[in-house]
């Protein structure tokens, strides 16, 4: 099936200075998070499953939930689960959920590692789930607190399943250019929700014609990421007419 033949692709990519990283959200929170879900599917494939698709929905949950147990507003524990879910259902459907919550690791390593040595969290890491979101929150000492979100999205979705594609996508081409990166002793590249959603909204126009296949509006779409997250430099990359994330690397 090909599925990126009307997918338009733009990659944003920038550098922060060291006095915005705070206004980041913590680079190192979403790095651990990255990590988190590159190791659950790296598992999840050696065993014959199917990788996760990523959610922005099931992040933005999974981060809050970490974060009210980081700051105190919360114990450690899965309260308000139930509301977490109607949240996911009401914005992405759901058929099925689960949640994984730790805290007190200092590393993606570690924090899978102690999941899949305990039966129920690796249920959880291997079930029949489509979708995994992974959210952190640092409390004052230092502590990490860190959640899992699972779902099942209905299969009979077409737009859910067009976005668990693009997600997929997205995840994919992210894993392979930093796998080239790594080669070249360069820093892994980290997903921010901020510049995906005017990668996104940028191939959106370029797919229905609203813009051209091109880089028009760059210098918007750069401003409104340094308005909201700072950043001292900016590139983009498109692409059009792959069918899948390796062409896609391959191309650039």
């Amino acid at each position: 099936m090909k599925i990126v033949g009307f997918l338009f692709i733009a990659i944003g990519l920038f550098i922060l200075p060291a006095n915005r990283l705070v206004a980041q959200e913590s680079s190192t929170s979403r790095s651990i998070e990255q990590e988190i879900f590159d190791l659950v599917n790296q598992h999840r494939k050696s065993i014959g499953l199917n990788p996760f698709a990523f959610s922005e929905i099931l992040d933005e949950q999974s981060r809050t939930h970490s974060q009210n147990m980081a700051s105190g507003k919360t114990s450690f524990s899965h309260n308000n689960f139930e509301k977490r879910t109607a949240a996911i259902r009401d914005k992405i459907g759901g058929l099925s959920f689960a949640e994984n919550v730790a805290y007190g690791h200092r590393s993606a390593e570690s924090a899978v590692k102690g999941w899949l040595n305990s039966k129920g969290h690796k249920d959880n890491i291997e079930g029949d789930f489509t979708h995994m979101g992974v959210g952190i929150g640092q409390a004052k000492d230092g502590t990490y607190f860190i959640t899992q979100i699972f779902v099942k999205i209905e299969p009979n979705s077409i737009l859910v399943l067009n976005d668990q594609i693009e997600a997929q996508l997205q995840v994919d081409i992210v894993e392979l250019v930093n796998q080239h990166r790594a080669t070249l002793g360069l820093n892994p590249l980290i997903i921010s929700d901020v510049v995906a959603v005017q990668s996104r909204i940028h191939s959106q126009g370029m797919a229905s014609g609203k813009v051209r296949f091109s880089h028009d509006g760059f210098d918007k779409r750069a401003a409104a990421i340094r308005e909201q997250i700072g950043g001292v430099g900016f590139a983009e990359n498109v692409a059009y007419g792959q069918t899948n994330a390796e062409s896609v690397v391959e191309g650039w």
